[in-house]
């Protein structure tokens, strides 16, 4: 058949992974954490409105990496019709909303994976969005106890 042949995954790597994986800020170069998608989040396409981000829309973007690490936000062109989650344009939510399952399979479908960066710059107004990654959450500093009131 002539069928494209899309890459046999295991499920559980299109699940959020235990430790949490990072939601990283669009608009910022490198994997600067906007937000930990933990399990139970399997159904969040968006940061949630308490938490502060730096993104103008809260929508999270799809991302592709190649394997060598070249970033991708438009795919199989370079033009915007090939945007990933579209071109983010007004009115909300901007973009094609993805959870986190749906980004991981877009990604493999297309020989793709989730990038350990944001691909600022590469398109489709992301910038303005937080992003998928593969990155682990950065863990949470621990809470010190509270001591116990000193007997007066």
């Amino acid at each position: 058949s002539l069928a494209p042949r899309l890459p046999v995954m295991p499920l559980d790597d299109a699940l959020i992974p235990q430790a949490g994986v990072a939601v990283l800020e669009g608009g910022l170069p490198g994997a600067v954490q906007a937000y930990c998608l933990r399990p139970g989040d399997e159904a969040l396409t968006a940061v949630p409105s308490q938490v502060p981000i730096t993104a103008h829309r809260r929508t999270i973007a799809a991302q592709c990496c190649e394997w060598d690490g070249s970033c991708r936000r438009r795919w199989p062109t370079k033009t915007n019709a090939d945007c990933l989650a579209g071109a983010s344009a007004a009115p909300a939510p901007f973009i094609k909303p993805f959870t986190y399952s749906q980004v991981v399979l877009l990604c493999a479908s297309n020989g793709l994976q989730l990038c350990r960066y944001s691909c600022i710059h590469k398109g489709c107004n992301y910038n303005s969005h937080p992003v998928f990654s593969n990155v682990p959450c950065k863990p949470v500093p621990p809470v010190p106890p509270i001591a116990p009131p000193s007997p007066s």
